[in-house]
């Protein structure tokens, strides 16, 4: 097993695989207060709350997928237990795992500040942050931001003071910081200021759910595409409102076909295999391959229903 793969297998964990929403129990087989941080880099401040606060939980959540083996290097070199490491969009992924008011904090530094008006969707403090806050926090806790970007901690600072389920702290430029990551080290060190928003939940408010609890669709067809009944569905696009989905590669496989399909809602954007494969009596199984298992989401499930549909009609023609 290569360096660290161990320990990547023992702190990342996969919800996809697991029972949702995520609690403390179900994630590190014990109870106690369940924290999150969004965007945790290489995973220092992460480690150093952990030890510093042994009896809670720490959940991290990071796109970058060599985020993951940082983050993991680092709690097995620190001998740390209680965090856990998961691949992903914490703009969805925030709301999507975690049951309403069951976190005891959260907390977001220096994310990535997407500074042009055409990548202002990417931005993870928004409207839509606010509302999955005021959700999955506990009454009376907080969520704190720490950004080295003046005009989006203000920004950040107003999405959550115009929502009436917070007290908002006044912004704060260069705050005390008892641990500093390498990177807020060479800032000091060229002089640059940092700003912090803290948040705290008053009155929690529902907010929609995309993620299905029903499982995967197993479809069928008569008999097995041919290869180029499949080809002709590469790169083309389906969509309905906010679902899209696209077959992006066709693969042969014995007794099959492997297709490596996209499925985005909105902007949650998923990459999946789907196989294709003869049963015993000639008829076509159309399934979601489990590596790597798609969070089952609309897109996700019209993706499958346009291919089967889709390959349907080819074969009937």
């Amino acid at each position: 097993m290569k360096p660290y793969a161990a320990a990547i297998e023992r702190y990342q964990a996969l919800p996809q695989h697991m029972p949702l929403p995520l609690t403390s129990q179900s994630v590190f087989d014990r109870g106690g207060p369940l924290a999150v941080e969004i965007g945790f880099g290489g995973g220092e401040y992460l480690a150093y709350m952990a030890k510093k606060n042994p009896d809670c939980n720490y959940i991290g959540i990071e796109l970058p997928p060599e985020s993951i083996g940082r983050g993991s290097k680092i709690m097995h070199t620190q001998s740390i237990d209680n965090v856990r490491l998961i691949l992903g969009d914490a703009r969805y992924l925030l709301r999507e795992l975690f049951a309403p008011q069951s976190l005891d904090y959260i907390l977001m530094q220096f994310p990535m500040p997407w500074p042009k008006d055409r990548h202002a969707k990417h931005r993870i403090a928004s409207p839509m942050l606010t509302e999955t806050v005021a959700d999955v926090l506990k009454p009376g806790a907080i969520f704190e931001l720490v950004s080295d970007q003046q005009w989006y901690a203000e920004d950040c600072y107003k999405h959550f003071s115009d929502n009436p389920a917070f007290t908002v702290s006044p912004l704060e430029t260069n705050p005390h910081r008892p641990f500093l990551t390498r990177y807020e080290k060479k800032w000091q060190a060229d002089k640059r200021e940092t700003f912090r928003v803290v948040a705290t939940l008053n009155t929690p408010k529902p907010a929609p759910r995309f993620f299905l609890n029903s499982e995967m669709d197993f479809l069928n067809l008569p008999s097995l595409p041919t290869t180029e009944q499949l080809s002709s569905l590469v790169n083309q696009r389906f969509s309905e409102g906010d679902l899209s989905a696209q077959v992006k590669e066709v693969m042969s496989i014995e007794q099959g076909f492997v297709l490596r399909m996209v499925a985005s809602d909105d902007s949650f954007t998923q990459f999946f295999y789907t196989r294709l494969r003869t049963r015993k009596d000639g008829s076509c199984v159309i399934s979601i391959d489990d590596c790597p298992y798609p969070y089952y989401t609309p897109a996700v499930r019209f993706a499958v229903h346009q291919l089967q549909e889709s390959l349907a009609q080819y074969m009937n023609s």
